[in-house]
């Protein structure tokens, strides 16, 4: 990352412009929890890289006791909310993957979207974890492409600084030399505030008509809204990817 960008997560100002960004670790911990259970378990250890305030760490710590998590983040310790910290997790403070640690899953949770070498950040992940769990906002769209702030936005606003579609997913996986083990969709834009203005919600009545009639993919790739859960793992011999 850039110092800026550095400085607007280490210096707690994405968090002040965002006071809700962490409020959505319930309903991915589901995600996350059945991603969980496809993965075999052998050095019993979880990365959480780009880990934030911990919410996902410390929810999935107190549900796998024996489970050691390890969060990594560029926010500071005393920044950190240390409340209700277990036993089995440690955070530490880094802005790299660690190189000296195996791990038998890495989450990347919101993450790649935010950092200048997501390729490179994928490749050292799989160097040192069987597993990684990817999930990312899919802001490329026919819409967001339409309106040509949106993307300056996303980056004042949460950091964005790389952009992604189904496909621009599946490229960069695929170039960080990952195969996809399972992907879902999440059908994020049904978890907007229930308080929304009247055409959020015939997006959301249209959104819906599209993935049931054609698919979730075309209605991400035509009017967005959605994010998406990737597990992917090193490629292997006679094993075929899918997505």
């Amino acid at each position: 990352m850039s110092n800026n960008l550095d400085n607007f997560y280490s210096s707690g100002e994405f968090l002040k412009r965002n006071p809700d960004s962490y409020d959505e670790a319930e309903w991915k911990l589901k995600f996350i929890n059945c991603f969980l259970s496809k993965v075999v378990i052998s050095e019993y250890k979880i990365a959480d890289f780009g880990s934030g305030q911990m919410h996902i760490s410390k929810n999935l710590a107190k549900q796998h006791v024996n489970i050691d998590f390890f969060a990594y983040d560029i926010i500071p310790k005393d920044l950190i909310d240390a409340s209700g910290l277990s036993l089995n997790l440690q955070y530490v403070h880094s802005n790299y993957y660690p190189s000296d640690n195996c791990f038998d899953l890495t989450l990347a949770i919101d993450v790649l979207e935010h950092i200048s070498s997501p390729i490179e950040t994928l490749i050292k992940m799989s160097d040192c974890s069987n597993y990684v769990l990817i999930h990312m906002p899919l802001d490329i769209s026919f819409f967001s492409l339409l309106r040509t702030k949106v993307f300056e936005k996303l980056k004042t606003t949460v950091g964005h600084i790389n952009f992604y579609s189904t496909n621009t997913a599946k490229l960069m996986i695929d170039a960080a030399d990952l195969e996809i083990v399972e992907s879902c969709y999440t059908d994020a834009y049904k978890s907007f505030p229930l308080n929304r203005k009247l055409s959020v919600k015939l997006m959301t009545f249209v959104r819906n008509i599209f993935s049931i009639i054609f698919s979730k993919k075309l209605s991400a790739d035509v009017f967005g809204g959605q994010t998406m859960f990737i597990l992917a793992r090193k490629k292997t011999v006679n094993h075929d990817s899918h997505f």
